[in-house]
């Protein structure tokens, strides 16, 4: 949720083509250490993707909460290379307000089986950090 009010959804950018792990997927160039961020205020209707530059290799498995002791949001994500990172903003929807990118030893995920699927029709789960 935002601290505002409302939801946000983050997801890594794909595009169509040809990836080893996944022969229907590939990494956006374009959009290389971003993730997108959409905000909506009833899960139905969606703003435009903002880009948020977190690092400077593919993203994937990034999921964000948000700290109300602090004040700040948390984004957990992992690279394609397998590198685990933290990052704290002040606002998810500026990149400017980056506090700092630490990388970590290990990132765990609890996945939750959705109904979601990714355009290769790939059930796609939903990742919670722990």
């Amino acid at each position: 949720y935002l601290k505002d009010g409302g939801y946000a959804v983050m997801s890594q950018h794909l595009d169509m083509g040809n990836d080893q792990k996944n022969p229907n997927l590939q990494y956006d160039e374009d959009h290389k250490g971003m993730v997108a961020v959409y905000t909506t205020d009833d899960l139905m209707h969606y703003s435009r993707a903002r880009f948020i530059k977190l690092g400077d290799n593919f993203i994937k498995n990034a999921t964000c909460e948000y700290d109300t002791a602090a004040g700040n949001y948390v984004i957990h994500w992992e690279d394609v290379d397998g590198r685990f990172y933290k990052t704290t903003m002040k606002d998810v929807l500026d990149e400017d307000s980056i506090i700092e990118t630490k990388e970590r030893n290990v990132l765990c995920f609890d996945s939750k089986e959705t109904d979601i699927t990714d355009a290769g029709g790939v059930s796609m789960p939903f990742w919670i950090p722990r």
